[in-house]
């Protein structure tokens, strides 16, 4: 589908690959990453957590995890619904190939290189591979989907919690206050 209008609110509209598009990618990234910092760290984020962690013992402690469930599923239809409405503004078309799997394999792929136990290092995975892949496109595109699958294979063997989430710990363990040694845990 080809000729999608761009986004428009009020009298500004935002033209696919322009700064005003940008700049709204990046307000709409800041506050759903803040409004969801605060929802994780609200009660319902950690019952959200909890049935994560445990649905079984969330269910007995008395919450409704089905419910829950449903509504975190329905926040995550938004937000991709959102995002969604933002990939066809930014090039005014959309085709079959960008819905594919490779295409819904990608946010796996950041979620499990960043580390699914943080928001912040999901985000930063995200901008680092959405990076690397671009870069790569331009040198040698087919190489770009070969690296991705490498980097989730790399992770799901020898970083369970995420690449990013294990260079945390690591240069917390050993980074310049511990001078190589590890640092008792409190």
């Amino acid at each position: 589908m080809t000729g999608i209008p761009s986004i428009q609110i009020g009298s500004i509209t935002f033209v696919s690959a322009s700064a005003a598009l940008y700049y709204l990618v990046v307000v709409l990234t800041l506050m759903i990453y803040l409004g969801l910092r605060i929802l994780v760290n609200s009660r319902y984020g950690h019952v959200v957590i909890a049935i994560r962690d445990d649905s079984e013992r969330t269910r007995t402690l008395g919450y409704n995890v089905a419910i829950i469930q449903i509504q975190v599923f329905v926040m995550a239809a938004a937000l991709a619904g959102l995002s969604g409405v933002l990939y066809v503004s930014w090039g005014n078309y959309v085709n079959p190939a960008s819905t594919g799997m490779l295409m819904a394999t990608l946010p796996v792929i950041w979620t499990a290189v960043g580390g699914r136990k943080s928001l912040l290092a999901v985000l930063v995975a995200t901008l680092v591979l959405r990076w690397l892949a671009d870069t790569l496109a331009v040198r040698g595109g087919e190489y770009a989907f070969l690296i991705m699958g490498v980097l989730l294979l790399l992770t799901m063997v020898f970083f369970p919690e995420g690449i990013i989430m294990s260079l945390v710990r690591g240069y917390r363990r050993w980074g310049p206050k511990g001078h190589g040694v590890m640092r008792v845990q409190q």
